[in-house]
């Protein structure tokens, strides 16, 4: 009897498992609707917040990154470089803010590059 008992208890409390989970998933079609608008978003921040200089075609964008670290500049995105103009990108106003103090109109010059090259070495 009490074996029973203990038996009905297990199946009807803990081996139930409920008839229907409540789980909200989005769709694939909302979730790359939600990402889009997302990150469009933040391309228009990003492109409002953005520094501009003109650069020499001599600077490679390899070295143009390691500068940009050896300034301690936090960027976002470095699109292409268009004309020879160099827009850097940033997704924090304050981080744009140092960069303008940071760099020059003279930074990305050819002189600068060598200068850079010569004592990076």
């Amino acid at each position: 009897m009490l074996k029973d008992s203990i038996i009905q208890y297990f199946d009807e409390n803990v081996f139930h498992t409920p008839s229907s989970i409540c789980s909200h998933h989005r769709s694939e079609v909302a979730i790359s609707r939600r990402y889009n608008k997302r990150h469009n978003k933040q391309r228009l921040r990003q492109l409002h917040q953005t520094v501009t200089r003109n650069i020499a075609p001599v600077w490679q964008l390899a070295h143009l990154k390691t500068y940009l670290k050896h300034k301690q500049i936090k960027y976002s995105r470095l699109p292409e470089i268009h004309r020879h103009q160099l827009s850097i990108r940033f997704n924090n106003p304050a981080y744009q803010q140092q960069a303008e103090q940071l760099l020059s109109e003279h930074d990305f010059d050819a002189n600068s590059y060598y200068n850079w090259i010569h004592n990076k070495h």
